[in-house]
Protein backbone atom coordinates (compact mmCIF):
# COMPACT_ATOMS: atom_id res chain seq x y z
CA UNK A 1 0.00 0.00 0.00
CA UNK A 2 1.73 3.19 -1.29
CA UNK A 3 1.51 6.63 0.50
CA UNK A 4 1.38 9.81 -1.95
CA UNK A 5 2.03 13.27 -0.23
CA UNK A 6 1.93 16.52 -2.60
CA UNK A 7 3.65 19.48 -1.63
CA UNK A 8 3.99 22.71 -3.38
CA UNK A 9 1.60 21.88 -5.96
CA UNK A 10 2.98 24.03 -8.77
CA UNK A 11 6.60 22.24 -8.25
CA UNK A 12 4.77 18.84 -8.08
CA UNK A 13 7.43 17.21 -5.11
CA UNK A 14 6.20 13.78 -4.31
CA UNK A 15 6.98 11.38 -1.73
CA UNK A 16 6.06 7.03 -2.04
CA UNK A 17 6.74 4.35 -0.66
CA UNK A 18 5.69 1.48 2.68
CA UNK A 19 6.19 2.30 5.70
CA UNK A 20 5.41 -0.13 8.85
CA UNK A 21 4.65 1.06 12.67
CA UNK A 22 7.26 1.94 14.79
CA UNK A 23 9.74 2.81 11.85
CA UNK A 24 9.22 6.68 12.59
CA UNK A 25 12.20 8.50 10.80
CA UNK A 26 12.98 5.73 8.40
CA UNK A 27 8.98 5.62 7.78
CA UNK A 28 8.96 6.13 3.98
CA UNK A 29 11.24 3.78 2.21
CA UNK A 30 11.66 5.86 -1.62
CA UNK A 31 11.62 9.30 -1.14
CA UNK A 32 11.49 11.04 -4.45
CA UNK A 33 12.08 15.09 -4.91
CA UNK A 34 10.69 15.47 -1.29
CA UNK A 35 13.31 18.28 -0.53
CA UNK A 36 14.22 19.45 2.68
CA UNK A 37 10.78 17.59 4.58
CA UNK A 38 10.34 13.99 5.69
CA UNK A 39 7.33 12.35 6.90
CA UNK A 40 8.04 10.97 10.54
CA UNK A 41 4.31 9.68 11.44
CA UNK A 42 1.04 9.64 9.18
CA UNK A 43 -2.53 9.21 9.91
CA UNK A 44 -5.99 9.91 8.42
CA UNK A 45 -6.54 13.08 10.24
CA UNK A 46 -2.75 13.95 10.61
CA UNK A 47 0.80 14.29 8.90
CA UNK A 48 3.95 14.64 11.20
CA UNK A 49 7.25 16.12 8.99
CA UNK A 50 10.29 16.80 9.98
CA UNK A 51 13.00 20.02 8.44
CA UNK A 52 16.12 18.93 8.03
CA UNK A 53 16.86 21.47 10.53
CA UNK A 54 14.81 20.42 13.16
CA UNK A 55 11.51 22.06 12.74
CA UNK A 56 8.20 19.94 13.31
CA UNK A 57 5.38 20.62 10.94
CA UNK A 58 1.85 19.14 11.89
CA UNK A 59 -0.83 19.27 9.14
CA UNK A 60 -4.23 18.55 10.04
CA UNK A 61 -6.39 16.41 7.49
CA UNK A 62 -10.23 16.47 6.58
CA UNK A 63 -11.35 14.68 3.78
CA UNK A 64 -8.29 14.28 1.94
CA UNK A 65 -6.97 17.91 2.54
CA UNK A 66 -4.78 20.17 4.78
CA UNK A 67 -7.01 22.14 7.02
CA UNK A 68 -4.42 23.55 9.26
CA UNK A 69 -0.90 23.81 10.08
CA UNK A 70 1.46 24.28 12.76
CA UNK A 71 4.60 24.48 13.23
CA UNK A 72 7.27 23.52 16.28
CA UNK A 73 10.47 25.45 16.38
CA UNK A 74 12.44 24.82 19.40
CA UNK A 75 9.53 25.56 22.53
CA UNK A 76 7.81 27.93 19.67
CA UNK A 77 4.79 26.79 17.95
CA UNK A 78 2.92 28.58 15.99
CA UNK A 79 -0.31 28.27 13.14
CA UNK A 80 0.80 28.85 10.03
CA UNK A 81 -1.40 28.96 6.61
CA UNK A 82 -2.74 25.49 5.07
CA UNK A 83 -1.64 26.68 1.54
CA UNK A 84 2.13 27.00 2.63
CA UNK A 85 2.19 23.55 2.52
CA UNK A 86 0.53 23.65 -0.65
CA UNK A 87 -2.65 20.81 -1.17
CA UNK A 88 -1.40 18.07 0.42
CA UNK A 89 -3.18 14.77 -0.97
CA UNK A 90 -3.28 12.07 1.30
CA UNK A 91 -4.18 8.74 0.48
CA UNK A 92 -7.32 7.87 2.86
CA UNK A 93 -7.04 4.70 2.08
CA UNK A 94 -3.52 4.21 2.56
CA UNK A 95 -3.24 5.67 5.84
CA UNK A 96 -6.39 3.40 7.05
CA UNK A 97 -4.58 0.63 5.64
CA UNK A 98 -1.72 1.79 8.11
CA UNK A 99 -3.77 2.15 11.01
CA UNK A 100 -5.21 -1.36 10.35
CA UNK A 101 -1.61 -2.75 11.10
CA UNK A 102 -0.91 -1.18 13.71
CA UNK A 103 -3.56 -1.40 15.48
CA UNK A 104 -4.78 -5.31 14.41
CA UNK A 105 -7.12 -5.84 17.26
CA UNK A 106 -9.12 -2.57 17.10
CA UNK A 107 -12.50 -2.78 14.51
CA UNK A 108 -12.46 1.17 14.05
CA UNK A 109 -9.38 1.18 10.97
CA UNK A 110 -10.96 -1.53 9.29
CA UNK A 111 -14.46 0.43 8.78
CA UNK A 112 -12.61 3.67 7.88
CA UNK A 113 -10.52 1.71 5.62
CA UNK A 114 -13.65 0.16 4.14
CA UNK A 115 -15.83 3.55 4.49
CA UNK A 116 -12.31 5.05 2.06
CA UNK A 117 -12.85 2.25 -0.53
CA UNK A 118 -16.53 1.97 -0.73
CA UNK A 119 -16.74 3.29 -4.56
CA UNK A 120 -13.52 1.63 -5.68
CA UNK A 121 -13.59 -1.59 -4.46
CA UNK A 122 -16.85 -2.29 -2.94
CA UNK A 123 -17.12 -6.18 -2.81
CA UNK A 124 -13.82 -5.47 -0.67
CA UNK A 125 -15.68 -3.26 1.32
CA UNK A 126 -18.57 -5.50 1.74
CA UNK A 127 -16.31 -8.42 2.66
CA UNK A 128 -15.48 -6.16 5.69
CA UNK A 129 -18.81 -5.28 6.61
CA UNK A 130 -19.66 -8.82 6.33
CA UNK A 131 -16.98 -10.39 8.55
CA UNK A 132 -17.20 -8.15 11.33
CA UNK A 133 -20.39 -8.75 11.50
CA UNK A 134 -19.75 -12.35 11.99
CA UNK A 135 -17.52 -11.28 15.06
CA UNK A 136 -20.40 -10.15 16.66
CA UNK A 137 -21.57 -12.10 19.69
CA UNK A 138 -25.17 -13.83 19.88
CA UNK A 139 -24.82 -13.45 15.83
CA UNK A 140 -26.62 -17.05 14.91
CA UNK A 141 -29.59 -18.78 12.68
CA UNK A 142 -30.27 -17.81 9.50
CA UNK A 143 -29.03 -14.34 9.50
CA UNK A 144 -24.93 -16.45 10.68
CA UNK A 145 -25.76 -18.53 7.76
CA UNK A 146 -26.28 -15.46 5.09
CA UNK A 147 -23.60 -13.24 5.88
CA UNK A 148 -21.24 -16.81 6.26
CA UNK A 149 -22.51 -17.56 2.27
CA UNK A 150 -21.57 -13.74 1.61
CA UNK A 151 -18.17 -13.82 2.64
CA UNK A 152 -17.81 -17.30 0.94
CA UNK A 153 -18.68 -16.19 -2.49
CA UNK A 154 -17.06 -12.76 -2.47
CA UNK A 155 -13.98 -14.95 -1.42
CA UNK A 156 -14.16 -17.13 -3.98
CA UNK A 157 -14.28 -14.33 -6.59
CA UNK A 158 -11.76 -11.90 -5.00
CA UNK A 159 -9.46 -14.17 -2.46
CA UNK A 160 -6.55 -14.34 -4.96
CA UNK A 161 -6.46 -10.48 -5.59
CA UNK A 162 -6.76 -9.46 -2.28
CA UNK A 163 -4.07 -11.62 -0.89
CA UNK A 164 -1.66 -10.35 -3.19
CA UNK A 165 0.09 -8.27 0.32
CA UNK A 166 1.61 -11.59 1.02
CA UNK A 167 2.23 -13.31 -2.10
CA UNK A 168 5.45 -15.16 -2.00
CA UNK A 169 5.51 -14.94 1.85
CA UNK A 170 3.08 -17.88 3.23
CA UNK A 171 1.80 -20.93 1.87
CA UNK A 172 -2.16 -20.63 3.05
CA UNK A 173 -4.21 -17.52 4.39
CA UNK A 174 -7.42 -16.96 5.73
CA UNK A 175 -9.64 -13.87 6.19
CA UNK A 176 -11.01 -12.68 9.35
CA UNK A 177 -12.50 -9.09 9.82
CA UNK A 178 -12.26 -8.08 5.89
CA UNK A 179 -8.30 -8.91 6.34
CA UNK A 180 -5.65 -11.56 5.85
CA UNK A 181 -5.66 -12.32 9.78
CA UNK A 182 -4.08 -16.19 9.59
CA UNK A 183 -1.34 -17.86 7.52
CA UNK A 184 0.41 -21.09 7.42
CA UNK A 185 4.33 -20.65 7.33
CA UNK A 186 7.53 -22.59 8.19
CA UNK A 187 9.40 -21.67 10.81
CA UNK A 188 12.40 -21.07 9.21
CA UNK A 189 10.24 -18.95 6.80
CA UNK A 190 9.03 -16.72 9.50
CA UNK A 191 11.63 -16.50 11.50
CA UNK A 192 13.09 -14.64 7.69
CA UNK A 193 10.11 -12.74 6.70
CA UNK A 194 8.28 -11.56 10.16
CA UNK A 195 8.86 -7.72 9.74
CA UNK A 196 7.76 -7.93 5.67
CA UNK A 197 4.44 -9.81 7.01
CA UNK A 198 3.59 -7.70 9.90
CA UNK A 199 4.56 -4.61 8.20
CA UNK A 200 1.80 -5.82 4.72
CA UNK A 201 -0.81 -7.42 6.85
CA UNK A 202 -2.39 -7.38 10.35
CA UNK A 203 -1.63 -11.24 10.96
CA UNK A 204 -2.13 -12.10 14.54
CA UNK A 205 -3.16 -15.99 13.69
CA UNK A 206 -0.37 -18.23 12.42
CA UNK A 207 -0.07 -21.86 11.71
CA UNK A 208 3.61 -22.95 11.96
CA UNK A 209 5.59 -25.88 10.26
CA UNK A 210 8.39 -27.43 10.88
CA UNK A 211 9.23 -25.23 14.22
CA UNK A 212 10.98 -28.39 15.88
CA UNK A 213 14.41 -27.77 14.26
CA UNK A 214 14.75 -23.66 14.92
CA UNK A 215 11.98 -24.30 18.64
CA UNK A 216 15.22 -21.89 20.20
CA UNK A 217 15.55 -19.30 17.49
CA UNK A 218 11.61 -19.17 17.11
CA UNK A 219 10.35 -18.51 20.60
CA UNK A 220 12.95 -16.01 21.94
CA UNK A 221 11.73 -13.88 18.36
CA UNK A 222 10.26 -10.94 19.74
CA UNK A 223 7.68 -10.92 16.74
CA UNK A 224 5.41 -13.76 18.11
CA UNK A 225 4.17 -10.76 20.87
CA UNK A 226 1.81 -9.92 17.95
CA UNK A 227 0.10 -13.06 17.94
CA UNK A 228 -3.05 -13.67 19.51
CA UNK A 229 -3.28 -17.40 17.97
CA UNK A 230 -0.44 -19.57 17.11
CA UNK A 231 -0.83 -23.12 15.84
CA UNK A 232 1.93 -25.52 16.77
CA UNK A 233 0.14 -29.14 16.24
CA UNK A 234 1.45 -32.26 14.77
CA UNK A 235 4.92 -30.62 14.70
CA UNK A 236 6.80 -33.33 16.38
CA UNK A 237 7.34 -31.01 20.22
CA UNK A 238 8.95 -32.53 22.67
CA UNK A 239 9.29 -31.86 26.16
CA UNK A 240 12.61 -30.24 25.33
CA UNK A 241 10.96 -27.35 23.09
CA UNK A 242 8.07 -26.68 25.13
CA UNK A 243 10.38 -25.39 27.86
CA UNK A 244 11.52 -23.11 25.46
CA UNK A 245 7.91 -22.22 24.50
CA UNK A 246 7.04 -21.84 28.21
CA UNK A 247 10.19 -19.76 28.85
CA UNK A 248 8.84 -17.33 25.72
CA UNK A 249 8.11 -13.78 27.02
CA UNK A 250 6.95 -13.12 23.85
CA UNK A 251 4.07 -15.35 23.84
CA UNK A 252 2.51 -13.52 26.89
CA UNK A 253 -0.34 -11.71 24.81
CA UNK A 254 -1.85 -15.15 23.10
CA UNK A 255 -5.70 -15.83 23.23
CA UNK A 256 -4.99 -19.56 22.37
CA UNK A 257 -2.20 -21.82 21.52
CA UNK A 258 -2.40 -25.51 19.60
CA UNK A 259 -0.24 -27.87 20.80
CA UNK A 260 -2.29 -30.82 19.62
CA UNK A 261 -0.56 -34.08 17.93
CA UNK A 262 2.98 -33.40 19.83
CA UNK A 263 5.06 -35.81 21.96
CA UNK A 264 4.09 -33.83 25.05
CA UNK A 265 5.09 -35.26 27.90
CA UNK A 266 4.32 -34.88 32.06
CA UNK A 267 7.37 -32.20 32.27
CA UNK A 268 6.45 -30.58 29.24
CA UNK A 269 2.93 -30.18 30.52
CA UNK A 270 4.81 -29.16 34.18
CA UNK A 271 6.22 -26.09 32.16
CA UNK A 272 3.68 -24.91 30.54
CA UNK A 273 1.47 -24.39 33.60
CA UNK A 274 4.55 -22.97 35.76
CA UNK A 275 4.94 -20.83 33.02
CA UNK A 276 4.56 -16.93 34.30
CA UNK A 277 4.05 -15.92 30.62
CA UNK A 278 1.29 -18.17 29.76
CA UNK A 279 -0.67 -17.54 32.59
CA UNK A 280 -3.28 -15.49 31.02
CA UNK A 281 -3.97 -17.79 28.06
CA UNK A 282 -7.62 -18.74 27.55
CA UNK A 283 -7.41 -21.87 25.70
CA UNK A 284 -4.69 -24.53 24.81
CA UNK A 285 -4.72 -27.79 22.90
CA UNK A 286 -3.21 -30.33 24.29
CA UNK A 287 -4.98 -33.52 22.84
CA UNK A 288 -3.03 -36.31 21.08
CA UNK A 289 0.22 -35.53 23.32
CA UNK A 290 1.81 -38.58 25.33
CA UNK A 291 0.74 -37.10 28.37
CA UNK A 292 -3.13 -37.18 28.92
CA UNK A 293 -4.65 -34.19 28.18
CA UNK A 294 -5.18 -31.96 31.25
CA UNK A 295 -7.45 -29.58 30.13
CA UNK A 296 -11.12 -28.73 30.51
CA UNK A 297 -13.67 -29.46 28.06
CA UNK A 298 -16.99 -30.46 26.80
CA UNK A 299 -18.25 -33.33 25.18
CA UNK A 300 -20.79 -32.97 22.10
CA UNK A 301 -23.13 -35.13 20.42
CA UNK A 302 -23.56 -32.92 17.22
CA UNK A 303 -23.92 -29.53 18.18
CA UNK A 304 -25.48 -30.89 21.70
CA UNK A 305 -23.07 -30.14 25.15
CA UNK A 306 -23.43 -33.92 26.81
CA UNK A 307 -21.20 -33.10 29.73
CA UNK A 308 -18.12 -30.91 30.82
CA UNK A 309 -15.05 -33.42 31.79
CA UNK A 310 -12.28 -31.85 34.51
CA UNK A 311 -9.41 -34.15 34.06
CA UNK A 312 -8.13 -34.84 37.52
CA UNK A 313 -4.57 -34.01 35.92
CA UNK A 314 -5.41 -30.78 35.40
CA UNK A 315 -6.89 -30.49 38.92
CA UNK A 316 -3.35 -31.66 40.27
CA UNK A 317 -1.35 -29.03 37.67
CA UNK A 318 -4.19 -26.14 39.14
CA UNK A 319 -2.94 -27.53 42.77
CA UNK A 320 0.96 -26.89 42.40
CA UNK A 321 0.55 -23.88 39.66
CA UNK A 322 -2.68 -22.08 40.72
CA UNK A 323 -5.62 -21.31 38.72
CA UNK A 324 -4.62 -20.75 34.85
CA UNK A 325 -8.03 -20.39 32.35
CA UNK A 326 -6.48 -22.59 30.02
CA UNK A 327 -6.73 -25.24 32.94
CA UNK A 328 -10.12 -24.37 34.65
CA UNK A 329 -12.63 -22.73 31.79
CA UNK A 330 -13.81 -25.07 29.69
CA UNK A 331 -14.70 -23.41 25.82
CA UNK A 332 -17.90 -24.07 24.71
CA UNK A 333 -16.92 -25.81 20.99
CA UNK A 334 -17.57 -28.32 19.19
CA UNK A 335 -14.47 -28.10 16.80
CA UNK A 336 -10.72 -28.53 17.62
CA UNK A 337 -9.14 -25.30 17.42
CA UNK A 338 -12.05 -21.99 19.07
CA UNK A 339 -12.39 -19.20 16.89
CA UNK A 340 -10.56 -15.88 18.14
CA UNK A 341 -13.32 -13.87 18.52
CA UNK A 342 -14.69 -16.52 21.30
CA UNK A 343 -11.38 -16.09 23.13
CA UNK A 344 -11.34 -13.19 22.96
CA UNK A 345 -14.65 -12.33 24.56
Amino acid sequence: MALSYALHPHQRQRVTGYFEPGMHEDLLREREGFGDWTVIDASPVLVAMRHHEGAILHVTIERGRAVSCELFEGDDARRIDPAWSGELAVDAAALAYQAVLARPLDDAPRRAFADAIRQTEPERAELIDVQLELTRSGLAGDRRRELDQRATDLLRRNAAVWAAPVLGLTRFTSFRRGFIEGVTVSAPELLKIARTLFARAPVIDIAVLDARVVAERLFASGHLARLRMLRLANGGLGDAEIQLLAASSALGQLYGLDLSGNQIGASGMEALAASPHLAAVRWIGLGGNRAADPTPHFDYDGEAIVQEVRPPEGAALVARHGPRPWLTNAIAWPGPVPPLELLAG
